[in-house]
């Protein structure tokens, strides 16, 4: 494309047949070629295709298809490199009618950001020389949420660079305060935005932590933290800071506030909405996840703070019957599940004297206060068991290994089964999500020997999960064939060490495995029926 070709005539241009050729281009899929970018930017330059974001009265539809056209063209290498041809248009962009030309706009600087290195700095400059800063800060509290993601992610793409952080976050950018003011002026929405993203910039790098200390946006999240008035609020508050206990930089930084012992204040408080209380319940197993497995040694006080509100806040649960304080407690029992999905987390919650995951075990296996609750603690009890760790056996210490089952056979004695096998067996007979629960808690419990045991000298049990018309969907089949192959291994490697065990169950479940999750029961080949044709 020439520098004649950019200089057009408005007036000999076709703009109906613009509309046309570029909704044609748009509606290709995938990435086009740099051959037919080109093509269409010999017909249309850019220029022209910028002119023709204005005739949206002459030619209705004109704007979102050239939109979709741009869209499709910065897929293309040969589109990239027209990148700095275009930025010096961006303000124009930014502050356009249009939203999808806005949204258009911070997708161009995105690309031009992420781009840089290619460039060798060069785009980069382009954007600090464009001047697009402050708007591009501005389009993240637009009010079309396509607009205010796309501007998010161009900002987080630039202070993923020193130059970018510098701009945005010291006196020698434009950018300056600029966060914090949007964080504390503009409606909650957009407030939760911004602090949004700069929970995003926060976990980039340590440098990146550094600028958004610095810049005091995270100060208003503390404020909302403690606004016991705007339920709302709190529930935002507690949203960012899930996403910054997601991050080694964010953990850090909760670490040293008093975030955790602004969550501890919010799970006992009986005073705050059970809404609040969830999330902060969430957040809080969130970031003990993400303490207990980092390399640093993790701060007992605040680790058994937070387990021990928890616990408080489920004993408390059982004194009420109401649909909003069932639904808290199965997201209490699944925030201490979330906990026990590593080795580390496992082990703390079955920490003697008081292991806190009697709650877990009681909610699956005894209180039984409704599906939600049921499910919860049978999942729980499954990630604590083992279902989500990938190592080669599920087994922990041998002093939590005794934990648990004691948890087990103690809560026997409150069920209604009195036997394990027939609790199991009892599970089995439930709707299918309690029943997929189970098969995936069994499948790292069949690894002890103890629950191995039970499961094999139920008959009618073996005989239920070996049965391939027992599960009727894709879910349940993989599930129910999944725990055939868990309990077929573990009973093969015990026969294998001497333990007496009937060879026609190892025999059924191998049969079962070998079936497969979908196959019906074997039946009679299907033999041709040859009759005489009747004549007249």
């Amino acid at each position: 494309m020439g520098k004649d070709s950019g200089m057009m005539d408005l007036d000999s241009v076709d703009f109906k047949e613009l509309a046309a050729s570029v909704a044609s281009f748009a509606s290709f899929p995938g990435t086009p070629s740099d051959a037919s970018v080109k093509e269409l930017l010999d017909r249309f330059p850019l220029t022209v295709l910028f002119s023709s974001l204005q005739r949206e009265e002459e030619v209705p539809g004109i704007v979102e298809s050239v939109v979709a056209a741009f869209e499709r063209i910065f897929k293309a290498t040969y589109g990239i490199s027209l990148l700095p041809e275009i930025l010096p248009y961006a303000n124009l962009g930014l502050n356009a009618s249009f939203p999808s030309i806005r949204r258009l706009t911070c997708l161009v600087i995105g690309k031009a950001l992420e781009n840089n290195d290619m460039s060798g700095g060069a785009l980069l400059q382009e954007v600090v020389e464009s001047d697009v800063l402050v708007p591009l800060l501005n389009a993240v509290a637009d009010e079309d949420a396509s607009v205010a993601k796309s501007a998010s992610e161009a900002v987080e793409v630039l202070a993923k660079t020193p130059l970018g952080l510098e701009l945005l976050f010291t006196d020698k950018g434009l950018g300056t305060g600029r966060l914090k003011e949007m964080a504390l002026q503009v409606p909650a929405l957009v407030q939760i935005r911004i602090l949004s993203l700069a929970a995003a910039i926060f976990g980039l790098s340590e440098l990146a932590a550094a600028a958004i200390q610095g810049s005091g946006v995270l100060s208003v999240l503390e404020a909302e933290l403690d606004n016991t008035s705007d339920t709302l609020a709190h529930i935002n508050s507690l949203e960012i800071l899930s996403e910054l206990a997601a991050t080694h930089n964010g953990v850090k930084f909760l670490l040293a506030g008093k975030f955790i012992n602004r969550l501890v204040s919010l799970i006992g408080n009986s005073e705050v909405d059970t809404v609040v209380r969830s999330h902060a319940m969430r957040v809080g197993a969130r970031l003990i996840s993400c303490l207990i497995v980092t390399p640093t040694a993790p701060r007992d006080s605040e680790v058994h703070g937070v387990l021990d509100a928890i616990a408080k806040n489920l004993e408390n649960l059982n004194e009420v019957s109401g649909d909003a304080e069932r639904n808290e407690k199965a997201v209490g029992i699944d925030a201490l599940g979330q906990i026990g999905t590593s080795r580390e987390g496992a082990e703390l919650l079955l920490h003697r004297p008081k292991p806190v995951a009697s709650y877990i075990v009681r909610a699956a296996f005894v209180d039984r206060q409704g599906s939600s609750i049921e499910v919860a603690g049978i999942h729980a009890l499954a990630f604590i068991a083992g279902s989500e760790r990938l190592d080669t056996s599920p087994l922990l210490s041998e002093q939590t290994e005794t934990s648990l089952h004691d948890l087990i056979y103690s809560a026997l004695d409150d069920s209604a089964s009195h036997s394990l096998s027939n609790l199991l067996w009892s599970l089995l007979q439930q709707a299918p999500e309690i029943r997929q629960a189970t098969y995936r808690l069994l499948i790292p419990l069949v690894a002890r020997r103890w629950c191995l045991w039970e499961v094999c000298y139920h008959s009618d049990l073996i005989s239920f999960v070996t049965d391939p018309q027992t599960e009727a969907n894709k879910d349940g089949m993989e599930w129910r064939h999944a725990f055939c192959i868990a309990t077929c291994t573990a009973l093969a490697a015990a026969v294998q060490q001497g333990d007496a065990m009937s060879t026609g169950i190892l025999e059924k479940l191998d049969s079962a495995v070998r079936r497969g999750p979908y196959l019906p029961k074997e039946q009679a080949e299907a033999q041709p029926v040859v009759a005489t044709e009747d004549r007249f």
